[in-house]
């Protein structure tokens, strides 16, 4: 860091891979976590209900049953936080996404993947909504 140049504060966003810095003039940047620093956590594919984790791509497979993921509580402290959900098979079967406490995903309670290798990004606006930022087959 350059002499004379602002302390940073930590406000971060820790979705194990990337931190959102934000430094004393309130601007935001963007630094690699050193700890994660070989890309974005994936989970193993899954098959059956799932609790996901702030900054995780879930990969789904609802071959055999429809399934719920449940994304992690939205706070306010959370805003900026994502996760990516994906339906990794041809099946046609729902896999339903809401949240673990009581935030609605787009105003509504829940929403549902239901193409074949669908995917949608959520990230937390507020301490009560999710929204859709992106993904393939809405």
């Amino acid at each position: 860091m350059p002499t004379g140049s602002p302390p940073r504060t930590r406000r971060y966003y820790e979705d194990e891979t990337l931190r959102q810095v934000q430094d004393a003039t309130d601007k935001a940047f963007y630094e690699i976590d050193t700890e994660r620093p070989w890309g974005t956590p994936t989970s193993d594919v899954k098959t059956s209900t799932y609790h996901a984790k702030f900054g995780e791509i879930v990969l789904c497979d609802p071959t055999s049953a429809a399934f719920t993921v449940y994304l992690p509580t939205a706070t306010s402290e959370d805003a900026g936080r994502q996760v990516t959900v994906k339906n990794y098979s041809a099946s046609t079967n729902h896999i339903t996404v809401q949240d673990k406490g009581s935030a609605t995903v787009d105003m509504l309670d829940s929403i549902f993947l239901g193409l074949a290798y669908q995917v949608r990004t959520f990230v937390v606006r507020n301490a009560n909504e999710w929204i859709q930022v992106g993904g393939v087959g809405f």
